[in-house]
Order: structure tokens, then C-alpha cells, then sequence
């Protein structure tokens, strides 16, 4: 489901226990109760919940609060929160450094939610192939 607001939106995906929120646009002031809905949406029914910032383009204070608040959420209610690295203009909101030693962070979502295997058509492809050439 994706929903757009002026120069901001936010994309989940759900797999088992685990989300995955990416975030693009301007995490600010004027989107910042909108992005803490939804992941206080998602975050009541799962265990983990991966917030990528690789798609915004900046993070005010009061973005960057959203992100303390949502990690807050986490300590009390027992799930995981992981932040996936923004672009450099992004990660420099994160500090001073213990506002950064907060959160747990990854380089990229594929850790924890890996892309899922190809169709089963290109599956039977790459075994056909594979079984041709051992025979020359």
C-alpha cells in the first residue's frame, strides 16, 4: 500500500514477523505525524520493523523525534527496530553520537529482509540450462 503526501511517502512490506518501512521524500514537520501513524500501524503486530531512510532526501528534528519516539515504542514493547543508512545529509541528523548509538543500523535491508527467490518459470529455466551444458 503506498500512499503520497507532498514530497514524502512511505512503502511496507510485510513478511512473517517482520516489516519492512521504506521512507522517500522529506521526512519533516509537516509529514512527521503521518510516518509515526504508520509505523505505529504496523509495529503493534510484528517483532521487527525495519525502517530504510536510503530513500529520503533530508530529516528535520522533528523527523528525526519520529524516529526516537518509534525507537522508545520498541524498548516498552518488546519488538525490534532497525534503521537501514540514509545518504550521507540524512545520517548526519543522527547526531550527536548517542542519538545515533540508539538505534541498531544495517547497511541494507537484504539482511534481514532478503529479496525473495525468482518465479518459478526462470527457476525451471536456469535448471534446463544448467542440464544442457553439463552434457557437451
Amino acid at each position: 500500500m503506498t500512499i503520497t503526501l507532498p514530497r514524502f511517502r512511505v512503502e511496507t512490506e510485510v513478511e512473517g514477523r517482520v516489516a519492512l518501512v521504506s521512507l522517500f521524500g522529506e521526512l519533516d514537520v509537516r509529514v512527521a505525524d503521518y510516518c509515526e501513524a504508520r509505523l505505529s500501524a504496523v509495529e503493534v503486530r510484528l517483532r521487527h520493523v525495519v525502517v530504510d531512510l536510503r530513500g529520503l532526501t533530508s530529516i528535520d528534528r522533528i523527523g528525526l523525534h519520529t524516529l526516537v519516539r518509534t525507537h522508545m515504542r520498541s524498548r516498552l514493547g518488546g519488538w525490534k527496530l532497525t534503521l537501514v543508512r540514509g545518504p550521507p545529509s540524512v545520517d548526519e541528523a543522527f547526531t550527536p553520537r548517542f542519538i545515533e548509538e540508539l538505534f541498531d543500523w544495517i547497511d541494507g535491508a537484504e539482511a534481514v529482509f532478503p529479496p525473495p527467490p525468482p518465479p518459478a518459470w526462470q527457476r525451471r529455466d536456469l535448471t534446463s540450462n544448467d542440464k544442457e551444458g553439463a552434457g557437451e
